[in-house]
């Protein structure tokens, strides 16, 4: 198979993982919580595992697994907006920890604060009127950055 082939069913693979990843996540949030605080970061640090071959991808699951545990409801607008805002940044931190050490720091830059702005404004004013297409895109944008990217250090 040429390389450039090779490369697409390598992408083509991601996505879907990603699409179960942030499938979990939204099932996660309807009851289950364990696929969204567990199974959806462990099949995404395996993922990053297979493709980057480092053992970061592990810690950066273990360190999501631990995040996602967090609560983010609050009752005042206020309360909603820090939660979501500690939650978002902390989310997006540990999504980007590969990257991190990898120094691609638009990458690193662009996953923290697109998440944390996301779980700000879509979660507290949610424009979707629909918390399940909510919590699908939520869950994509913690997936897609970190999955996409993980690739075997050159």
């Amino acid at each position: 198979m040429k390389k450039e082939y090779r490369i697409q069913l390598h992408v083509v693979i991601k996505v879907i993982v990603i699409i179960i990843c942030a499938s979990l996540y939204a099932y996660g949030g309807i009851s289950h919580k364990y696929l969204r605080r567990f199974v959806a970061p462990f099949i995404c640090g395996v993922t990053m595992l297979c493709y980057s071959r480092s053992w970061l991808s592990l810690v950066q699951m273990a360190f999501l697994m631990g995040f996602q545990c967090m609560g983010y409801g609050g009752v005042a607008l206020w309360q909603k907006i820090a939660r979501r805002g500690i939650f978002g940044l902390l989310s997006g931190s540990a999504t980007s920890i590969l990257n991190f050490f990898r120094e691609r720091w638009l990458l690193v830059g662009f996953q923290i604060s697109l998440v944390t702005l996301s779980y700000v404004l879509i979660g507290v004013f949610n424009p979707f009127y629909s918390a399940r297409a909510e919590e699908t895109f939520l869950g994509l944008l913690i997936y897609t950055i970190p999955i996409l990217s993980a690739e075997e250090k050159e």
